[in-house]
């Protein structure tokens, strides 16, 4: 269980850049590129890389974000291969996985008892520097720390955490006015896992946790 959930040290941050990388390259192309769309996914990747303390991958992303800033200001044009220098964040997003696992790896040779300690202090750390995250989504940090030799517990407070929020998206939904955004909601309800009797919590149901707080504190901002 410690070996599974000490990868959430950066698998939020991991994650979240992959998929701006995708979301970089799908919109380029298109052809009728978004730069306004273009310069916020470059600006929030810098930010993010270098609260990580991730300088390398930080100053590729302002790379893009200067240069998308030039685009939005119409002025000179400053010449960019934005693809090479998606290439090469990827790459370096490569090297971080790849650190991460070898210290994963060297991790489980510990005793136990320094395994529990050190993966607490850490992501206490963690939890602080994203201290822009909603209540719920410190609790949901918390307890990932709290029950971190504890698989049953962990899966318990998701499950019963998955229940929360598909009730609240539920009463949410009757104050949504659009059809649209309504079915999506639905989708949304309709696809949240809850963990079998055989699974085990995950950094990955850890990000599912947050990302869904979001949604909601999203849904509730957007109908007041």
């Amino acid at each position: 269980m410690v070996d599974s959930d000490l990868k959430s040290y950066t698998a939020l941050y991991l994650k979240n850049a992959q998929e701006e990388i995708r979301s970089i390259r799908s919109l380029i192309g298109q052809g009728d590129e978004d730069i306004k769309t273009l310069h916020r996914i470059s600006h929030t990747l810098k930010g993010q890389s270098f609260f990580m303390g991730f300088n390398d991958i930080g100053l590729k992303a302002l790379e893009l974000e200067t240069y998308f800033k030039s685009l939005l200001d119409g002025g000179q044009k400053t010449e960019l291969n934005v693809s090479g220098v998606l290439e090469e964040i990827e790459s370096l997003l490569i090297n971080k996985q790849e650190v991460k696992n070898n210290i994963l790896e060297e991790f489980r040779h510990q005793d136990k008892d320094i395994q529990v300690l050190a993966y607490r202090v850490l992501l206490e750390k963690f939890n602080d520097k994203y201290a822009d995250l909603n209540h719920n989504q410190k609790l949901v940090l918390k307890e990932f720390i709290n029950s971190v030799d504890s698989t049953s517990k962990l899966k318990e407070f998701y499950n019963t955490k998955v229940n929360e929020i598909k009730t609240h998206l539920t009463k949410l939904n009757k104050s949504v006015t659009d059809k649209a955004i309504q079915i999506k909601i639905n989708e949304v309800i309709n696809i949240l896992p809850s963990l079998s009797k055989m699974d085990k919590a995950s950094d990955d149901n850890l990000v599912n946790l947050l990302q869904y707080y979001q949604l909601v504190e999203e849904l509730e901002t957007a109908i007041k």
